[in-house]
């Protein structure tokens, strides 16, 4: 389930960097930055238009093209925004936001306006 996986983990770290209890105890982004990266870049390449994948609804087996699973993943590129803005990496901050943007724009373009609504 790498798309719903790494999205999960950009989502939750966003909350438990600001809800650390003490400073000397939190972990930092900048710390763990490479990694978050990694997940972010795999969801940048494949979360508009999720391929063959696992996801929580396991009930339904891997599933291709799953609406869902893209708009997790679109979460998980703007969280990733959020985690650079933490770790001090502005251009990082600025270029996974306008990514995020860009994907929920087309995410919304490629559903029939009745079942998105009239907007």
């Amino acid at each position: 389930m790498p798309v719903e996986e790494s999205a999960n983990m950009l989502i939750m770290a966003t909350r438990t960097f600001p809800g650390s209890p003490a400073p000397s105890r939190r972990p930092t982004p900048r710390a763990h930055y490479p990694i978050f990266k990694q997940w972010a870049d795999y969801l940048v390449a494949n979360a508009l238009d999720p391929d063959l994948q696992n996801q929580t609804d396991d009930f339904t087996g891997f599933i291709a093209h799953s609406v869902n699973l893209a708009l997790k993943g679109i979460i998980g590129i703007g969280a990733m925004s959020r985690i650079a803005t933490m770790a001090g990496r502005a251009s990082d901050s600025a270029a996974y936001l306008a990514k995020a943007r860009d994907y929920i724009g087309q995410w919304q373009d490629q559903w029939p306006r009745e079942l998105v609504g009239n907007t």
